[in-house]
């Protein structure tokens, strides 16, 4: 087991810990789309990209040919998404991920794919 901060969840810094509709509200009145959106004393969607870049490079670079598990939230499994499908911030933006759910990347060939998104397992 390796504990990354670069798959730490999004710092909303004054956000973090409120309800999500403060941060719509913030977002809402800042006219600004999300990747733009910078919450004070925290960091900007973009930043959160950066660091999901990173951690596929490592991944590419450390680990190719491996499978491995990696686990966080869904701004950063956004983000991830963002970075092996090489789209945009804000597109990114309409992925979904529930609580506790996984999802499978592969990497075949010079090339990510999808396998599964947002699988949540059957109850027993």
């Amino acid at each position: 087991v390796e504990i990354d901060p670069r798959l730490r969840e999004w710092n909303c810094g004054d956000l973090d810990g409120l309800p999500a509709s403060d941060f719509h509200r913030m977002l809402k009145e800042s006219g600004k789309p999300v990747s733009q959106l910078t919450p004070p004393h925290g960091e900007k969607l973009e930043q959160v990209r950066q660091r999901a870049d990173s951690f596929i490079k490592y991944l590419l670079e450390e680990h190719l040919g491996e499978s491995i598990l990696a686990c966080s939230h869904g701004d950063l499994m956004r983000m991830l998404v963002s970075s092996v499908l090489q789209i945009n911030v804000d597109t990114a933006q309409a992925f979904y991920f529930d609580n506790a759910s996984y999802s499978v990347f592969e990497y075949n060939d010079q090339q990510w794919k999808i396998i599964t998104s947002n699988r949540i397992p059957p109850n027993n």
